[in-house]
Formats: C-alpha cells, sequence, structure tokens
C-alpha cells in the first residue's frame, strides 16, 4: 500500500518499473537500467526490490529529501525520450532559464553528468553572457548561475566542452563587474552566505571579498565572519580578516595611481575603439568627457578604497555612445580591470601571506 497523501505521477509511473521513488508525495515508478545509465548515485540508490515491503516497492518507495517533483519528471523525459525533446520544448525565456538553473542544481546531486552539460549548452544558447538575464538578474540568481557553470563535468564532445568553458568565463565576467558596482556591494555585504555562495569561483569570489572589503569596516567585517556558517566552512578566516584590513590600506593607496592610468585609458580608449567611418566622433565625445566631468568627479570619491569605481564609471560614460563602439572600447576596458582583479585574486584568495605589491602592475 503506497504511503498516505501520495498519488502516482501521471507519466512516469511505469507498471513494468522495477523501483519505486517519491519526491514532494508524487510516486515514480522507472527502470533501474534508465538510472544506472544516468547516474553512477542511482547505481547504490536503486536496488531492485523482491517483494511488496522492501525498500523501493510501492508500499515502501525510496524517499529522495530536499528535490523537488517537476525537475525530477524533467530527469524521466531525458532518461526516456532524450535531451532533444526538452531542446525544443524550451523557449529562451527567462523563467525557463531560471526552470533550467534549478533544475541543474539536481542534477549535481543526482550526478547526472551529461544532462548537466546539455543544460549548460542550453543556457548558453537562451541566455547569452551579456544577455538581459544575466546583465539583470537579482544577486541569488547570480550566485545559483555561477554554482550550476562551476561544476561543469568534462563529459561532451571537444567543442561543447570548449564553448561551455568560454560561457563560463563570460559569464563570470559580466558578474564580477556586476558584483562590483556600488549598490549591489552594498547590497551583497549584508549577507554573509554570499562569501560561501562563490567560494568555489575565484573570479565571483575575489569581488565578494572586494566588496567586503571596501564597504565594510574592520569591526563589521569581524562581525559579519563572525556567522557561525562561515566559520564552519572558512579555514583562511583567521589570516582573511587581517588581510582584508591591509588590503583596504593599499587600495587607497593605489587610488591615484588608478586614477592617472585610467586617466591615460580614457584617452587613450576614446580614440583607439572609434570605427574609422565614424570619423573618430565616439572616440572625440567620450574622451571630453572624461576631461570636462567623469574624471574630476571621480577625483573627489570619498571611498578611495573603491578602485573599481573608476572602471565602472568609464563603462557608465560609454554607454552614451554608439553600440558598436561600445562593444570594442568594453573589450579594451577589460585589460585594465582584468589585471586589477588579477592581483586582488592573488592578494585575498590564493597567497595570504605573501607581501601586497607596491602598486598594480599594468
Amino acid at each position: 500500500m503506497a504511503p498516505p497523501g501520495s498519488k502516482k505521477d501521471e507519466t512516469y509511473f511505469f507498471e513494468d518499473g522495477d523501483v519505486v521513488l517519491i519526491i514532494e508525495n508524487v510516486l515514480f515508478k522507472v527502470h533501474v537500467a534508465f538510472l544506472k545509465h544516468y547516474s553512477e548515485i542511482f547505481e547504490h540508490m536503486a536496488k531492485l526490490p523482491q517483494g511488496n515491503d522492501k525498500e523501493g516497492s510501492e508500499n515502501k518507495p525510496i524517499h529522495l529529501e530536499q528535490h523537488i517533483a517537476a525537475n525530477f519528471r524533467l530527469f524521466c523525459r531525458v532518461m526516456y525520450h532524450g535531451s532533444s525533446i526538452c531542446k525544443y520544448a524550451l523557449e529562451p525565456k527567462d523563467d525557463n532559464i531560471k526552470y533550467l538553473v534549478s533544475i541543474a542544481r539536481d542534477t549535481i546531486m543526482y550526478g547526472l553528468q551529461e544532462m548537466h552539460n546539455f543544460i549548460l549548452l542550453a543556457m548558453r544558447m537562451h541566455a547569452p553572457a551579456h544577455g538581459k538575464l544575466i546583465t539583470e538578474c537579482d544577486a541569488d540568481t547570480m550566485c545559483d548561475i555561477a554554482f550550476v557553470l562551476d561544476h561543469m563535468s568534462e563529459v561532451g564532445t571537444a567543442k561543447e566542452i570548449a564553448e561551455i568553458k568560454q560561457y563560463r568565463r563570460e559569464v563570470s565576467n559580466v558578474f564580477a563587474d556586476r558584483l562590483e558596482q556600488r549598490k549591489m556591494m552594498e547590497s551583497v555585504t549584508r549577507r554573509p552566505e554570499y562569501v560561501l555562495k562563490v567560494s568555489n569561483n575565484d573570479v565571483l569570489y575575489t569581488s565578494v571579498l572586494y566588496a567586503f572589503t571596501v564597504c565594510r569596516s574592520d569591526n563589521e567585517r569581524s562581525a559579519i565572519f563572525d556567522d557561525p556558517k562561515l566559520a564552519q566552512t572558512m579555514r583562511t578566516k583567521v589570516k582573511l580578516l587581517p588581510r582584508m584590513k591591509e588590503c583596504k590600506t593599499w587600495l587607497e593607496k593605489q587610488w591615484p595611481n588608478v586614477l592617472d592610468h585610467s586617466r591615460a585609458q580614457g584617452t587613450i580608449l576614446g580614440l583607439g575603439y572609434c570605427r574609422p567611418n565614424h570619423d573618430q566622433s565616439c572616440g572625440v565625445k567620450l574622451r571630453k568627457y572624461f576631461e570636462d566631468e567623469q574624471l574630476s568627479a571621480m577625483a573627489k570619491e570619498l571611498n578611495k578604497s573603491d578602485i573599481m569605481v573608476i572602471y565602472n564609471d568609464m563603462a557608465s560614460a560609454a554607454n552614451r555612445m554608439c553600440g558598436e563602439c561600445f562593444g570594442r572600447f568594453r573589450v579594451l576596458l577589460d585589460v585594465p580591470v582584468t589585471t586589477i582583479r588579477e592581483t586582488l585574486k592573488h592578494i585575498l584568495v590564493k597567497d595570504l601571506d605573501s607581501p601586497l605589491p607596491d602598486s598594480i602592475k599594468w
């Protein structure tokens, strides 16, 4: 007899199935052979029942806790019908992509590597790195997407794996840009769990630590990092807090250097990225804006530890230009931004014991 309150799934309860699973009071009766094919985890979980009262039977289904019935239904759809059906059924809408992301989190838990990479390829197609979802999603969705991308496997063709890796790099850079913006930093640093959510991604982890470094005082950081969730996970806490204090002072000293470099970059890039058929008009306008308004305003910035605000403001100014020139400008601007991030990664993530460099090496 099935557990009270449970109901059979309308599609994936096969009478000739040989194992019964229950998720959110929904019963799935499927074939062990398919589960074993897609996941080593199920190879150990799904044992062929012998009799009506054995584990995996209708009377005693295997409970899959903390999983969603709708997600498992899609797993079954892929297992029985192939990923191509899901591919053509999904429309490129933000809600569908968020749904894919929630499913991808479960594929990590289930060990469904083939399906996980299929979802990543679908995300690359329907949620491009500079598309609306990636550039406008909230911080929680951002962390979920980063988590999914950070658990890609080497399953698939060489071309597919290369495409996913490239997509991961592009999305990580976009998310890092967003995490280094003032409003986002203020929001993220109110919730210490974000440190854990992005800890597997060096790029985003560096950006989050940078946010805590420039937006919070020494006492605030100490209180935040005393959170029990962090204390159990962050082995480097003892070294990290004094390192962040040291880094904030170092960043303040770098401000004149970065401002001078950005002034040169604004002048150089202002002309260098402009398309020939524009007669340098976009570049001239951008350079004039830097010289007349932008850099003079940045020179008055009160929080001079937040050196990334200089490049964020440069990117905001470039939004005034045409789309084609803006794209070329961002490619060139990524060079100094990447240099700063790599320096911060070395300081805050990779080597907490080495002396801080005298200056950023451009």
